[in-house]
C-alpha cells in the first residue's frame, strides 16, 4: 500500500516538473517544490471530500404516508364519538404486512419498499445476501405486538359504595372491571350492558376494585319503558316487591329504592328491561329503575286531611288488629310541619314525620318517663307496642272518617278516629311533667274563666277571677308566643327536672328546667301557681317558689 502511495507521489512530482519546464517560467527549485506540494494537498483534500460524500449517501427507503390531493394526512390514534345512549372510540385497523411483488427476473419475491434480495424464509437480507440477525427480528416483532388485552362481553353495572362511590361492571363470567367512562344511560345500578375495551396495565387506581378498563364502546341492553303502576308486596320466595302497571303487566324491579317499598303505593316510573337476568322470584319482567316518583292519590283526600288530632281505636298485636285499651285516651296530633305528638295514656311523646303523597315515615319516638300507678300493666304494654308500631309506619289513607296506618308489607297496624273538638276551645293549655316525684299535671283554661285540672287520677274544676283572667290574657298577648321556638331542651346529663308544655292559639312550646327562655318565665310562674293552688299534695319546683 505504501509503495503505491509513493509511486503516486513520484508521478505527481514528475508531471509538475514537466509543467514548469514547458511553461518557460524561470522559477527557483525551492519555490517550485512548494507549489507542487500545495497543489498535491488541494487535490488530496478534494479526493477525500468526494469519497466521504459517497460514503455518507446510503440506500434510502420510502416511508409509508397517506396523502389526499397532495396533502399529507396525519392519523390520530383514536377518535371519539359519544351520544347519550352509547359510547364508542374509533380504533385504527391493524396494519397489514407489506404486499409482496414477484420479480420476474429473480427467483425470490421482493417486498415492495425494500431493496436487496430476500432469503428463502422471507427475511430481508442486506445487499451482500447475509440474513438478518435473529435477535433484531425478535425485538422488532416484540415491539409490534400489542401489549393491551382486548375485552368484549356483557355484564351488569353495579354501584360500589367505596372511596366516595363509583360504578363498576361485573361481567357474566364473574370478572370485575373498572371503566374509565360511562354514559348517563348506563349509570344505574343493575343495568345490563354490552361493552368492548382494553385492559389498562399502565395505570393505578385508588378504588382497589376490579381491573381498569378503557372503554371503546358500551350500550345498555333491553328496552326502555315508561308507565304508571302500583307497588305490590308478593308473599312468595321469602317475600319481595313488584310493580303492577296500569295495563296489568308485572315488572320485577332489581333496584327499587327502600322508601318506595310500600304495598299499594301508586307510582310513575321509567325503567329498562334486563333480559337474561336470572332471578329466583319467577314473577314479572326484570327491570332496572331509571326514575320513580309517587303519584297523587284518588278518592278526594289530600295531605291536609292527615293534619289534626286523632284518637287510637285499634292496634295490631302479633299481626292481628284488635281494639285499643280505652283505660286512657291515646292520641296522635299531626301538625302539618313534619311532627307528630300526643299522649300514650301515661306519657307524652313526639316524633318527626315525613309525608309524601301516600308515604308516611315516622322517626324515633321520644317520650317522658313517668310513673303511672293508676294504669294497668296491660295498658303499659300497649304503650310500648304503640311506640314500636309508629316507627314501622310506611303509608296512610283516610277510610270513611278513620285514619288507617299500614306498615311496609301493607298490613294495617294502627287505626285512629277523628278526635272530637272541645267546645269551647281552651284559651291556653299547660302540662307539667317530671321532677323526682314524677308529676303529671294538665291544666286547661277556657275563655270564660273556667278551668280543668288533671293530676294522675285526680280531676278538679275551678274558675279564675275576672281580674286574674284579664291579666293572663294580657300576658299572653304581650308575650309574642308565635316568635318562640317549638322546644327548649335541658343540657345533656340533667336529672329530676320539670318539663313544661304550653299550647296557645294552635302553637305548642315545650321547655325544660334550666332552658326556659326569660320571656316565658312569668307565664309559667302564673300557671304553676294555679296548679299548686288547686291540686293537693303538689310539689312546687324550686325555680317558682
Amino acid at each position: 500500500m505504501s509503495a503505491k502511495i509513493f509511486a503516486v507521489f513520484n508521478r505527481f512530482f514528475h508531471y509538475g516538473d514537466a509543467f514548469f519546464s514547458r511553461s518557460g517560467y524561470d522559477i527557483p527549485a525551492r519555490k517550485r517544490d512548494m507549489i507542487k506540494r500545495s497543489l498535491f494537498q488541494h487535490s488530496l483534500c478534494l479526493v477525500l471530500a468526494i469519497a466521504l460524500l459517497f460514503c455518507a449517501i446510503g440506500p434510502v427507503q420510502a416511508q409509508p404516508q397517506s396523502s389526499v390531493k397532495g396533502k399529507t394526512t396525519v392519523f390520530s390514534p383514536y377518535s371519539l364519538s359519544k351520544t347519550d345512549k352509547t359510547f364508542s372510540r374509533d380504533i385504527p385497523k391493524k396494519m397489514e404486512p407489506l404486499p409482496v411483488q414477484k420479480d420476474v427476473s429473480a427467483r425470490n419475491p421482493v417486498p415492495v419498499g425494500h431493496a436487496g434480495p430476500v432469503s428463502p424464509d422471507g427475511n430481508v437480507s442486506p445487499r451482500n445476501g447475509t440474513p438478518l440477525d435473529q435477535r433484531v427480528k425478535d425485538r422488532v416483532l416484540k415491539n409490534l405486538t400489542p401489549v393491551r388485552q382486548f375485552i368484549k362481553g356483557e355484564g351488569t353495572v353495579v354501584f360500589v359504595n367505596l372511596e366516595g362511590g363509583f360504578f363498576g361492571i361485573v361481567a357474566d363470567d364473574g370478572s370485575r372491571y373498572l371503566p374509565d367512562t360511562l354514559p348517563s344511560s348506563c349509570r344505574a345500578e343493575g343495568t345490563r350492558v354490552s361493552f368492548r375495551g382494553f385492559l389498562r396495565q399502565d395505570v393505578s387506581t385508588i378504588q382497589m376494585w376490579g381491573k381498569p378498563l378503557r372503554i371503546v364502546s358500551i350500550q345498555p341492553l333491553g328496552e326502555e319503558i315508561t308507565a304508571e303502576g302500583t307497588i305490590r308486596y308478593v308473599d312468595l320466595e321469602g317475600g319481595f316487591y313488584g310493580i303492577e302497571s296500569s295495563d296489568g303487566t308485572h315488572y320485577l324491579p332489581l333496584n327499587l329504592p327502600e322508601n318506595y317499598r310500600i304495598d299499594g303505593l301508586l307510582i310513575a316510573f321509567s325503567a329498562r328491561t334486563s333480559p337474561d337476568t336470572p332471578t329466583i322470584q319467577m314473577w314479572g319482567i326484570p327491570v332496572t329503575i331509571l326514575s320513580i316518583r309517587a303519584q297523587s292519590q284518588s278518592g278526594g283526600w289530600t295531605r291536609s286531611a292527615l293534619n289534626g288530632a286523632w284518637t287510637l281505636e285499634s292496634i295490631a298485636r302479633e299481626g292481628v288488629l284488635t281494639p285499643a285499651n280505652r283505660q286512657k285516651e291515646v292520641t296522635a296530633v299531626f301538625d302539618g310541619k313534619g311532627n307528630v305528638s300526643g299522649t300514650s295514656g301515661c306519657n307524652l311523646y313526639s316524633a318527626p314525620c315525613f309525608v309524601d303523597g301516600h308515604t308516611l315515615k315516622i322517626g324515633k319516638v321520644t317520650s317522658t318517663m313517668m310513673y303511672c300507678p293508676d294504669v294497668s300493666r296491660q295498658f303499659l304494654r300497649q304503650e310500648t307496642i304503640y311506640y314500636n308500631l309508629l316507627e314501622q309506619a310506611a303509608s296512610w289513607e283516610i277510610r270513611d272518617t278513620s285514619l288507617v296506618i299500614r306498615d311496609a308489607q301493607g298490613r294495617e297496624i294502627l287505626v285512629f278516629g277523628r278526635q272530637a273538638a272541645r267546645e269551647p276551645a281552651p284559651l291556653v293549655e299547660f302540662w307539667r311533667t317530671g321532677g323526682f316525684a314524677g308529676m303529671n299535671d294538665h291544666l286547661a283554661i277556657f275563655s270564660d274563666g273556667t278551668a280543668v285540672l288533671e293530676r294522675k287520677e285526680y280531676r278538679s274544676n275551678f274558675t279564675l277571677s275576672r281580674a286574674l283572667l284579664e291579666s293572663l290574657e294580657a300576658d299572653l298577648a304581650a308575650l309574642g308566643f308565635d316568635t318562640l321556638a317549638p322546644s327548649y331542651r335541658a343540657p345533656p346529663g340533667s336529672a329530676d327536672y320539670f318539663t313544661y308544655r304550653i299550647t296557645y292559639q294552635g302553637k305548642t312550646v315545650t321547655a325544660d328546667d334550666g332552658a326556659v327562655p326569660p320571656a316565658l318565665l312569668p307565664l309559667i310562674w302564673t300557671l304553676t301557681r294555679l296548679v299548686s293552688g288547686n291540686g293537693p299534695d303538689d310539689i312546687i319546683p324550686p325555680a317558682f317558689r
